[in-house]
């Protein structure tokens, strides 16, 4: 089962949510490009041995993947910009 490093609490300092904010950053970053990354080497070794509609299925993974690692980036972007605004203030 995977287990993650990083710290849910934010009872530090000031700086310690923008240091948190990077490292689940860091986290769901690097676990979306792996599996990205997995899928297009699986896509590689077996799209020829697929029917059209395996390879159909596999497109969608594809794209639903892709897809959740663009709502990752939106996500944290907007996070890290209320979290710029927040500090104007």
């Amino acid at each position: 089962m995977f287990q993650s490093n990083f710290d849910t609490n934010f009872n530090g300092p000031a700086d310690e949510p923008d240091e948190s904010l990077r490292d689940l950053s860091h986290e769901i970053r690097s676990k979306t490009q792996g599996l990205l990354g997995y899928l297009d080497i699986f896509t590689e070794e077996v799209e020829a041995q697929l029917t059209p509609d395996q390879k159909h299925l596999l497109d969608r993974i594809n794209y639903f993947a892709k897809s959740l690692s663009d709502l990752i980036t939106d996500l944290l972007a907007a996070v890290r910009e209320e979290n710029c605004l927040n500090n104007e203030t």
